[in-house]
């Protein structure tokens, strides 16, 4: 389970990665009803739940999903500066 600000747009894909396999369901939490106060002031539950084949899948795509988290690191590194 991760608890965040970030909407579903910028945070889902974190969870759909090649080497995961996860059934995802997401929720919303707002502690207002005003409708300019909601977005900033809402959190999202992202749940997820382990599939069967989650270790084989994880196993086979471990080597690649290093190299591109660490390559993604980079690229963000350089952007920053």
């Amino acid at each position: 389970m991760a608890i965040s600000y970030g909407n579903p747009d910028s945070r889902e894909f974190h969870f759909y990665r090649e080497f995961l396999s996860f059934e995802l369901k997401t929720y919303s939490l707002s502690e207002t009803d005003t409708t300019e106060d909601k977005e900033e002031k809402t959190h999202y539950v992202y749940a997820c739940v382990k599939n069967a084949d989650a270790d084989d899948v994880c196993a086979k795509y471990y080597d690649f999903a290093i190299e591109k988290l660490q390559t993604e690191a980079n690229e963000e590194r350089l952007y920053a500066q």
